[in-house]
Order: C-alpha cells, then structure tokens, then sequence
C-alpha cells in the first residue's frame, strides 16, 4: 500500500507511519505542496541498503534499481496514455 501525504501530517503521525513501513511494507510518499518529495519505504526496499544496484551502469541500472518500485507500471501506463494522446506530432499506437 502507499500512503501519500503532506509535512504536517508527517510531522504528526511519524510514529505511527514509520511502524506502518516496518511492519507492513507499506511506502509512505510525502509531498510539499502537491509534489512529491521524498519516501519512507522499508529498508529492504531502499537503495542504501543494497550496494550492488549502484554499480551497474546506464539502462540497465535504471531497470534494475526500478525493478521493486511501486510507482513504475502506474509511470509507464501514464506515460503510454500521453504519447497516445499526442496530437503535436503522428505516433504510431503502442501494441
């Protein structure tokens, strides 16, 4: 689950979401006004705590350390819908 919200209200239930995290996986995404800026995701989910992501190099690295990330397939599927939507120039529709 991901749970998105603001400063305040990070600021106020801190304990509660950083146990939210920890036992349950969820991903907390915090936003200032309106734009995320940062995660609270478990430590097995974050790249600190996983060396080996960061010595790969170019795409490859961008797939892999996307691999686990919640946020991708949404990205893509919106990504996708825009480029269909185009009308500034032809695209040919994604199979």
């Amino acid at each position: 689950m991901i749970i998105e919200t603001g400063v305040a209200e990070i600021k106020r239930r801190f304990s509660e979401l950083l146990n939210r995290v920890a036992l349950n996986k969820e991903h907390v995404v915090i936003q200032r006004r309106g734009k995320r800026i940062a995660a609270i995701v478990p430590i097995d989910h974050a790249l600190i705590d996983q060396p080996e992501r960061h010595s790969r190099r170019g795409l490859v690295a961008a797939v892999g350390a996307w691999d686990d990330d919640a946020y991708v397939d949404d990205f893509l599927n919106q990504l996708a819908h825009l480029r269909d939507q185009a009308s500034d120039r032809d695209v040919e529709p994604l199979p």
